[in-house]
């Protein structure tokens, strides 16, 4: 996001983040809390962990599944109401590929 930003851009950007933050949320839950559920009932070894462990388990995946939403909501906000992120991501995208040796600087 960039530096100077009225209050109703930050508001906008806030809810966008907000947004990606619930449904990254849901889908963690709704992807550890079923496997849960069923490790429970199918698997001996998983019911005789103690109740941190299975919830460590879930946190491990609602976790990243929150985090990376949020970011990728905040991230389509701002290439959707910032011109030059595309422009300078089209810009450093062919510098980097040189720098690392995907591409030649030089052709012969």
């Amino acid at each position: 996001m960039k530096v100077n930003v009225t209050q109703e851009e930050y508001e906008a950007f806030d809810r966008a983040t907000t947004r990606g933050s619930i449904e990254g949320i849901a889908a963690g839950l709704a992807i550890s809390l079923p496997a849960s559920f069923a490790a429970q009932r199918y698997l001996p070894a998983y019911r005789a962990l103690p109740i941190h462990l299975k919830a460590l388990g879930v946190i491990l995946i609602v976790g990243p599944t929150w985090a990376i939403q949020t970011e990728r909501r905040g991230v389509e906000f701002d290439e959707q109401h910032n011109w030059w992120v595309r422009s300078v991501c089209r810009c450093v995208g062919p510098i980097t590929d040189i720098l690392v040796g995907k591409v030649s600087a030089v052709s012969y």
